[in-house]
């Protein structure tokens, strides 16, 4: 992967990290290999809009199947979605993306 691309990358996490900061906290998921963000339930509409502010296409398990590549390969490597789950994704840039699930 290019510099570029890993910058851009970089930048997006960046922008996201200041929309949802004090909002969210972290932890690690090692079943993933991912961060893993909680917040309090009644900021779940505020989270929701940051998302689809910088993660602009959501897939359901009903529409992914008409994903590009790179989005089938992080549903494979999460195991699947299941019926409501979503996944929201950045652009993508030379099969990199930032995603989260929901």
């Amino acid at each position: 992967m290019s510099d570029e691309i890993i910058q851009g990358l970089e930048a997006q996490l960046e922008n996201l990290a200041t929309a949802f900061r004090g909002m969210l906290e972290w932890k690690w998921d090692g079943r993933f290999k991912t961060a893993l963000a909680e917040f309090e339930t009644d900021k779940k509409n505020e989270v929701l809009g940051i998302l689809g502010q910088f993660l602009t296409t959501t897939w359901e398990s009903s529409s992914i199947k008409d994903a590009p590549d790179a989005v089938v390969q992080v549903k494979k490597n999460l195991g699947g979605l299941m019926p409501g789950q979503m996944l929201f994704v950045s652009d993508v840039a030379n099969g990199a993306l930032v995603y989260c699930t929901w």
